[in-house]
């Protein structure tokens, strides 16, 4: 994710382990992709960015908020 590259490493290993956390990864890389396009289009997309550039923000916070939190989660044994 190049919006937390410090974060790449713990961002890796929880998409492995985590699957909810990786939808959230998927849906937020989805989502900049479509931004990327709505920007470069040219049309009258103000609306749709100005919707995606939230959505982005509001993943993003899920992102940090789960990294954040994630030393404070027990760790599962591998049994």
């Amino acid at each position: 994710m190049d919006r937390f590259p410090a974060r790449e490493l713990d961002i890796h290993r929880a998409c492995a382990r985590d699957e909810d956390f990786r939808s959230i990864c998927v849906d937020h890389e989805e989502a900049s992709v479509a931004l990327r396009r709505f920007r470069e289009s040219g049309e009258q997309m103000d609306g749709r960015v100005r919707e995606y550039e939230s959505l982005l923000e509001d993943l993003a916070d899920e992102i940090w908020s789960y990294l954040e939190h994630a030393d404070a989660r027990p760790k599962k044994d591998k049994a």
